[in-house]
Protein backbone atom coordinates (compact mmCIF):
# COMPACT_ATOMS: atom_id res chain seq x y z
CA UNK A 1 0.00 0.00 0.00
CA UNK A 2 1.36 3.37 -0.63
CA UNK A 3 0.82 5.88 1.89
CA UNK A 4 0.73 9.17 -0.12
CA UNK A 5 1.00 11.63 3.37
CA UNK A 6 4.39 10.14 4.90
CA UNK A 7 5.91 11.70 1.19
CA UNK A 8 4.20 14.66 1.60
CA UNK A 9 4.96 15.40 5.18
CA UNK A 10 8.59 14.67 3.92
CA UNK A 11 7.76 17.55 1.13
CA UNK A 12 6.14 19.72 3.57
CA UNK A 13 9.06 19.92 5.99
CA UNK A 14 11.53 20.91 3.45
CA UNK A 15 9.01 23.67 2.11
CA UNK A 16 8.20 25.20 5.75
CA UNK A 17 12.14 25.64 6.50
CA UNK A 18 12.60 27.36 2.97
CA UNK A 19 9.64 29.69 3.27
CA UNK A 20 9.64 30.55 6.96
CA UNK A 21 12.77 32.64 6.72
CA UNK A 22 10.34 34.75 4.05
CA UNK A 23 7.67 35.23 6.94
CA UNK A 24 7.08 39.05 7.48
CA UNK A 25 7.38 40.48 11.35
CA UNK A 26 3.46 41.77 12.96
CA UNK A 27 2.74 42.31 16.38
CA UNK A 28 -0.61 41.20 17.40
CA UNK A 29 -1.82 44.54 17.86
CA UNK A 30 -1.64 44.42 13.72
CA UNK A 31 -4.70 41.73 13.71
CA UNK A 32 -7.42 43.26 12.03
CA UNK A 33 -9.80 39.97 11.67
CA UNK A 34 -10.86 36.93 14.06
CA UNK A 35 -12.75 34.82 12.58
CA UNK A 36 -12.90 32.99 9.33
CA UNK A 37 -15.97 30.87 6.99
CA UNK A 38 -15.28 29.05 4.30
CA UNK A 39 -16.75 26.09 2.45
CA UNK A 40 -14.55 23.58 0.45
CA UNK A 41 -14.86 21.89 -2.76
CA UNK A 42 -12.14 18.88 -3.13
CA UNK A 43 -11.07 16.46 -5.45
CA UNK A 44 -8.74 13.34 -4.51
CA UNK A 45 -7.47 9.99 -5.59
CA UNK A 46 -10.07 7.78 -4.37
CA UNK A 47 -13.38 10.56 -5.20
CA UNK A 48 -14.73 13.75 -4.15
CA UNK A 49 -16.01 15.91 -1.36
CA UNK A 50 -17.00 19.41 0.22
CA UNK A 51 -16.88 20.79 3.77
CA UNK A 52 -17.68 23.69 5.82
CA UNK A 53 -14.71 25.15 7.70
CA UNK A 54 -14.33 27.73 10.96
CA UNK A 55 -11.09 29.09 12.13
CA UNK A 56 -10.36 31.13 15.25
CA UNK A 57 -7.66 33.55 13.97
CA UNK A 58 -5.27 33.59 17.34
CA UNK A 59 -2.60 36.10 16.00
CA UNK A 60 -1.19 36.83 12.35
CA UNK A 61 0.55 33.38 12.54
CA UNK A 62 -1.30 30.87 13.81
CA UNK A 63 -5.21 29.92 13.76
CA UNK A 64 -7.48 26.97 15.05
CA UNK A 65 -9.48 25.32 13.30
CA UNK A 66 -12.85 23.23 13.13
CA UNK A 67 -13.61 21.27 9.82
CA UNK A 68 -17.00 19.24 8.83
CA UNK A 69 -16.90 17.12 5.95
CA UNK A 70 -18.25 14.71 4.07
CA UNK A 71 -16.94 12.93 1.52
CA UNK A 72 -17.14 9.29 -0.71
CA UNK A 73 -13.96 6.66 -0.70
CA UNK A 74 -13.65 4.51 -4.03
CA UNK A 75 -11.96 1.47 -4.23
CA UNK A 76 -8.94 1.62 -6.64
CA UNK A 77 -10.67 -1.35 -8.54
CA UNK A 78 -13.80 -0.16 -9.35
CA UNK A 79 -14.06 -0.47 -13.58
CA UNK A 80 -17.47 1.29 -14.84
CA UNK A 81 -18.47 -1.24 -17.73
CA UNK A 82 -20.85 -0.90 -20.49
CA UNK A 83 -23.62 -3.30 -20.35
CA UNK A 84 -23.53 -6.08 -23.34
CA UNK A 85 -27.50 -6.78 -22.72
CA UNK A 86 -29.60 -5.81 -25.67
CA UNK A 87 -32.86 -5.61 -26.91
CA UNK A 88 -33.53 -6.00 -30.55
CA UNK A 89 -30.05 -6.79 -31.70
CA UNK A 90 -29.23 -3.21 -30.29
CA UNK A 91 -26.85 -2.28 -27.46
CA UNK A 92 -28.33 -0.58 -24.73
CA UNK A 93 -25.34 0.73 -23.61
CA UNK A 94 -26.29 1.17 -20.05
CA UNK A 95 -23.53 1.80 -17.41
CA UNK A 96 -22.52 0.23 -14.36
CA UNK A 97 -19.76 -0.91 -11.82
CA UNK A 98 -18.08 -4.70 -12.12
CA UNK A 99 -18.00 -6.23 -8.60
CA UNK A 100 -18.98 -3.35 -6.38
CA UNK A 101 -20.89 -4.59 -3.45
CA UNK A 102 -20.79 -1.04 -1.67
CA UNK A 103 -20.49 2.81 -1.88
CA UNK A 104 -18.58 4.35 0.85
CA UNK A 105 -19.33 7.95 2.41
CA UNK A 106 -17.67 9.05 5.23
CA UNK A 107 -19.01 11.88 7.67
CA UNK A 108 -15.58 14.00 9.24
CA UNK A 109 -15.10 16.15 11.76
CA UNK A 110 -11.89 17.54 12.34
CA UNK A 111 -9.88 19.82 14.59
CA UNK A 112 -6.53 21.47 13.85
CA UNK A 113 -4.05 24.51 13.58
CA UNK A 114 -2.57 26.33 10.51
CA UNK A 115 0.70 28.48 10.79
CA UNK A 116 1.54 31.11 8.28
CA UNK A 117 4.43 30.91 6.83
CA UNK A 118 4.42 33.89 4.30
CA UNK A 119 2.36 36.93 4.48
CA UNK A 120 0.41 38.46 1.42
CA UNK A 121 2.22 41.76 0.38
CA UNK A 122 3.57 43.86 -2.08
CA UNK A 123 6.31 41.48 -3.67
CA UNK A 124 4.49 38.74 -3.14
CA UNK A 125 0.67 38.42 -3.84
CA UNK A 126 -0.08 34.98 -1.83
CA UNK A 127 -0.39 33.95 1.48
CA UNK A 128 1.53 30.60 2.49
CA UNK A 129 0.55 28.67 5.01
CA UNK A 130 0.61 24.89 6.45
CA UNK A 131 -1.95 23.13 8.49
CA UNK A 132 -2.61 19.46 9.95
CA UNK A 133 -5.97 17.59 11.27
CA UNK A 134 -7.42 15.18 12.95
CA UNK A 135 -10.02 13.93 14.07
CA UNK A 136 -13.21 11.29 13.90
CA UNK A 137 -14.22 9.70 10.54
CA UNK A 138 -17.74 8.18 10.61
CA UNK A 139 -17.88 5.81 7.82
CA UNK A 140 -21.04 5.31 5.61
CA UNK A 141 -21.86 1.87 3.92
CA UNK A 142 -24.69 2.15 1.47
CA UNK A 143 -25.10 -1.28 -0.67
CA UNK A 144 -24.59 -0.76 -4.42
CA UNK A 145 -27.84 -2.05 -6.48
CA UNK A 146 -27.60 -3.71 -9.66
CA UNK A 147 -30.62 -4.11 -12.11
CA UNK A 148 -30.37 -7.93 -13.08
CA UNK A 149 -31.71 -10.17 -15.51
CA UNK A 150 -33.75 -12.91 -14.29
CA UNK A 151 -34.74 -14.56 -17.40
CA UNK A 152 -38.37 -16.68 -18.12
CA UNK A 153 -40.17 -15.22 -14.72
CA UNK A 154 -42.83 -12.94 -14.27
CA UNK A 155 -40.55 -10.30 -13.10
CA UNK A 156 -37.36 -10.06 -15.30
CA UNK A 157 -35.76 -7.40 -13.81
CA UNK A 158 -35.24 -7.26 -10.44
CA UNK A 159 -33.02 -4.25 -8.38
CA UNK A 160 -30.78 -5.83 -5.78
CA UNK A 161 -27.59 -5.67 -3.72
CA UNK A 162 -25.04 -8.59 -3.08
CA UNK A 163 -26.09 -11.52 -1.53
CA UNK A 164 -25.00 -15.00 -0.99
CA UNK A 165 -28.15 -16.38 -3.30
CA UNK A 166 -27.95 -13.60 -6.28
CA UNK A 167 -23.57 -13.90 -6.03
CA UNK A 168 -23.12 -15.27 -9.61
CA UNK A 169 -25.88 -13.45 -11.49
CA UNK A 170 -24.25 -10.27 -9.27
CA UNK A 171 -20.88 -10.80 -11.30
CA UNK A 172 -22.43 -12.54 -15.03
CA UNK A 173 -21.95 -9.24 -17.10
CA UNK A 174 -25.01 -11.41 -19.15
CA UNK A 175 -27.44 -10.66 -16.48
CA UNK A 176 -26.52 -7.11 -15.71
CA UNK A 177 -28.92 -4.74 -17.33
CA UNK A 178 -27.61 -1.85 -15.28
CA UNK A 179 -26.91 0.30 -11.86
CA UNK A 180 -29.97 0.56 -10.37
CA UNK A 181 -30.91 4.34 -9.18
CA UNK A 182 -28.74 6.27 -6.69
CA UNK A 183 -31.76 6.33 -4.00
CA UNK A 184 -31.62 2.67 -3.71
CA UNK A 185 -29.67 1.41 -0.45
CA UNK A 186 -30.81 4.14 1.77
CA UNK A 187 -32.80 1.75 3.89
CA UNK A 188 -29.64 -0.13 4.62
CA UNK A 189 -26.85 1.89 5.69
CA UNK A 190 -24.20 0.51 8.01
CA UNK A 191 -21.88 2.30 10.43
CA UNK A 192 -18.29 2.09 10.37
CA UNK A 193 -16.44 4.49 12.83
CA UNK A 194 -12.69 5.20 12.79
CA UNK A 195 -10.42 8.24 12.22
CA UNK A 196 -8.89 10.99 9.85
CA UNK A 197 -5.85 12.58 9.74
CA UNK A 198 -4.29 15.04 7.37
CA UNK A 199 -1.32 17.71 6.34
CA UNK A 200 -1.59 20.32 3.94
CA UNK A 201 -0.10 23.36 2.03
CA UNK A 202 -2.30 26.46 1.59
CA UNK A 203 -2.46 29.28 -1.37
CA UNK A 204 -4.47 32.03 -0.43
CA UNK A 205 -4.55 34.77 -2.93
CA UNK A 206 -7.65 37.00 -2.80
CA UNK A 207 -7.22 40.60 -3.26
CA UNK A 208 -9.72 41.45 -0.87
CA UNK A 209 -8.33 41.09 2.38
CA UNK A 210 -12.10 40.17 3.85
CA UNK A 211 -12.72 37.45 1.70
CA UNK A 212 -10.86 33.99 1.06
CA UNK A 213 -9.64 32.37 -2.06
CA UNK A 214 -7.51 29.69 -2.30
CA UNK A 215 -6.89 26.24 -2.80
CA UNK A 216 -5.31 23.47 -0.42
CA UNK A 217 -2.94 20.60 -1.51
CA UNK A 218 -2.52 17.93 1.20
CA UNK A 219 -2.61 14.21 1.81
CA UNK A 220 -5.41 12.87 4.48
CA UNK A 221 -5.60 9.43 5.97
CA UNK A 222 -8.75 7.09 7.04
CA UNK A 223 -8.09 4.25 9.37
CA UNK A 224 -11.41 1.66 10.54
CA UNK A 225 -11.09 -1.07 12.74
CA UNK A 226 -12.57 -3.24 9.99
CA UNK A 227 -11.83 -4.21 6.29
CA UNK A 228 -14.55 -1.98 4.17
CA UNK A 229 -16.03 -4.03 2.30
CA UNK A 230 -16.70 -2.11 -1.23
CA UNK A 231 -15.71 -4.81 -3.63
CA UNK A 232 -16.66 -8.13 -4.04
CA UNK A 233 -13.92 -10.23 -5.74
CA UNK A 234 -11.00 -7.73 -4.67
CA UNK A 235 -8.95 -6.89 -1.75
CA UNK A 236 -10.53 -4.64 0.38
CA UNK A 237 -9.03 -2.69 3.28
CA UNK A 238 -8.74 -0.32 6.29
CA UNK A 239 -6.44 2.43 5.55
CA UNK A 240 -7.27 4.81 2.68
CA UNK A 241 -4.20 7.36 2.25
CA UNK A 242 -5.03 9.81 -0.26
CA UNK A 243 -3.78 13.31 -2.07
CA UNK A 244 -6.25 15.92 -2.82
CA UNK A 245 -6.71 19.56 -4.40
CA UNK A 246 -9.28 21.35 -2.71
CA UNK A 247 -11.04 24.62 -3.86
CA UNK A 248 -11.55 27.13 -0.92
CA UNK A 249 -14.32 30.31 -0.79
CA UNK A 250 -15.62 32.25 2.40
CA UNK A 251 -14.84 35.16 4.32
CA UNK A 252 -12.98 36.73 7.23
CA UNK A 253 -14.13 39.15 10.05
Amino acid sequence: MKFYPLYLWLLLTGTINVLAQNTDKYTDAEIVYYKEKYGGLKIHTRGWGINYNTAKIQNIYKKKIWQFELQELKHPKENRRASVMSTAGASLQQRYIYGKQNNFYNINVLYGKERVLSQRGRKNPVTISYRYLGGVSLGLLKPYYLRLYYQNETENFRDEPYNEQNALRFLDPNSIYSASGFYYGFNALKLRPGIIGKAAMVFEWSRNESSIKGVEIGAMLNIYPQNIPIMVVQENNKIFSNLYLQFLFGSRK
